[in-house]
């Protein structure tokens, strides 16, 4: 398992596959934990310490560095495919 440091516009991006309770609502989103079947995002909502842990699950197990590589940009690929939920009023 290692500990994530991602560039926000990344993060941003995998946020999308989340699909957290309402986007309105969310406050931020950090990276916890990537390990080889996957990663897992904090979302963080509103004021306090409300927040939840969601894993997003590769595509395919990565077994070497060079495996995970291919699978967090075909998750990435993925990521930009989805659409992502809408923001109340933009419907």
């Amino acid at each position: 398992m290692y500990e994530l440091d991602c560039d926000a516009a990344v993060v941003e991006l995998l946020a999308r596959l989340a699909a957290p309770r309402t986007v309105d609502e969310v406050c931020s989103v950090h990276p916890v934990r990537l390990d080889r079947f996957g990663i897992v995002l904090r979302i963080h909502y509103g004021p306090g310490d409300d927040h939840e842990d969601i894993r997003l699950r590769l595509p395919g197990v990565a077994n070497h560095p060079d495996e995970l590589a291919v699978q967090l940009d075909a998750l990435l690929v993925e990521a930009c495919m989805y659409p992502g939920p809408v923001r109340d009023g933009d419907a």
